[in-house]
């Protein structure tokens, strides 16, 4: 293929070199070595050139295209859709979508035509919606909506900032009225919140055959913690598997504590009768999530606090308590290295996780947050010889 072909489609789809190495699955480099002749694209690559080549053809899929790459992520999501193209053909042929040939025998073609086709006709059904300022949200959620329905703009504030992170992946939270009116009044859109919490934990696909929506919270937890390894049942409330996260984050963290370190721990979790020693403390911190109430609130905001400050380098802004803001900071360090160790085990090519997790984390924590207030005990008013 000359490398004149691939400058040309590369600029028929208005595409940076960064761009369209995306959408084909190479490097930026790969791409400059094809555009001066330095190589040719082989295998999938030029495979998937063809695909483009092929629907750029006709008018109505090449304007399809567009609509796609003119999206949040487009290049990432047309980089999917001539990946897994083939495994659209029910839904196409349920939507009434006739079975396409591909006109240059170019194999597999069709199926990403027949993507786009399938696509489209779920993007047209979408504007129909009434809530077209707004995200498409699950409103039966009922372990996320609610909540954050119940939380206050700065017990939210962390959740949007880890959403509309740069670098990561695209958020169409800045896109809402609601957020342009209200912001930093996040109370105002707490459903606009829950819908990108969900929509970044959903795949790509799946949330457009839900008509936009994302997955449900209860499967992005179970995600997290099979992300993190931890042993744990699916079928138990989705409080109890967020506390199995945070118990897999603490055991790591134990690992690099100092004795001061564990014996202040121990101290704020109640747990008096440990010894400080090598074993980490596993029951006695189930103990007190299980009994609920101040202290394991306690334990989950200095996880919460910690995990902040590992991805934007300064104090978490939510706590406001000196005697809990204090306590948080002794598991900074270990809880951070223990964030940092675990953060690399990841795939950097799922960067949806970078959102989903530290948003569990945060979660977990507003919904003992919550219970307390629902108690009539709130947190930020406590005195320091109440903790």
């Amino acid at each position: 293929m000359k490398s004149d072909n691939v400058r040309q489609l590369r600029d028929a789809l208005g595409l940076s070199q960064e761009q369209f190495a995306c959408v084909l699955s190479v490097t930026q480099a790969t791409v400059a070595r094809w555009e001066s002749e330095a190589a040719t694209p082989t295998g999938s690559a030029i495979f998937r050139i063809r695909q483009l080549s092929v629907t750029l053809a006709s008018p109505v899929d090449r304007q399809m295209i567009m609509d796609i790459l003119a999206e949040p992520g487009g290049p990432t999501t047309l980089a999917a859709l001539l990946t897994l193209g083939s495994s659209f053909g029910k839904a196409a042929e349920s939507m009434g979508i006739p079975s396409l040939f591909a006109p240059t025998g170019v194999a597999a073609s069709a199926s990403a035509l027949t993507v786009l086709r399938v696509l489209n006709k779920i993007v047209n059904a979408q504007k129909e919606r009434k809530r077209m300022n707004e995200l498409p949200l699950r409103e039966s959620d009922a372990d996320l909506v609610p909540l954050l329905r119940k939380c206050k703009s700065e017990d939210l504030d962390p959740l949007v900032q880890y959403i509309l992170q740069k670098g990561w992946l695209s958020s169409e939270l800045e896109l809402t009225e609601l957020y342009k009116k209200n912001q930093p009044n996040h109370a105002a859109y707490a459903d606009e919140i829950s819908s990108e919490i969900q929509r970044f934990g959903g795949h790509t696909f799946a949330n457009w055959f839900r008509g936009g929506e994302g997955a449900s919270y209860k499967s992005i937890v179970c995600a997290v913690a099979k992300r993190f390894k931890v042993n744990f049942n699916e079928n138990r409330e989705v409080e109890v598997i967020e506390e199995q996260i945070l118990l897999k984050i603490l055991e790591k963290a134990w690992e690099k504590m100092t004795d001061e370190e564990k014996a202040e721990l121990l101290k704020a979790s109640g747990a008096k009768s440990f010894k400080v020693g090598k074993e980490f403390p596993v029951i006695a911190l189930q103990a007190i999530f299980k009994a609920g109430g101040f202290k394991s609130y306690q334990i989950m905001l200095s996880v919460a606090a910690a995990v902040w400050k590992f991805i934007f380098g300064k104090s978490i802004p939510f706590i406001v308590n000196t005697t809990l803001a204090r306590w948080a900071a002794v598991l900074t360090g270990p809880v951070g290295w223990a964030i940092t160790a675990i953060w690399t085990l990841f795939d950097l090519g799922g960067p949806a996780y970078r959102v989903t997790i530290p948003c569990v984390i945060h979660i977990a924590m507003l919904r003992r947050l919550v219970a307390l207030r629902d108690a009539g005990q709130d947190p930020a008013e406590e005195k320091a010889g109440k903790t």
